[in-house]
């Protein structure tokens, strides 16, 4: 799924996740619109990220994945 931004002008939108999303106010998914274009997209929550050119036949390279949190014991 290729994430929508609410301009076509060049820059970066916070939108909902599609993988993650917590409704409409939620805004952990970087998108940016750079001036050829193409879109990449990060989510600051679950990792969920990927990128779009427009000279590629409109297939989005997606990524999926959970970042992993670590937790340290206490010294």
């Amino acid at each position: 799924m290729i994430p929508d931004t609410p301009s076509s002008r060049p820059g970066t939108y916070r939108r909902p996740c599609p993988e993650c999303g917590k409704g409409a106010r939620d805004d952990a998914l970087a998108v940016t619109r750079k001036h050829d274009g193409s879109l990449v997209w990060y989510c600051h929550r679950c990792g969920y990220s990927g990128k779009w050119w427009p000279d590629e036949g409109g297939k989005p390279v997606l990524r999926r994945h959970k970042v992993a949190i670590e937790a340290s014991a206490p010294d």
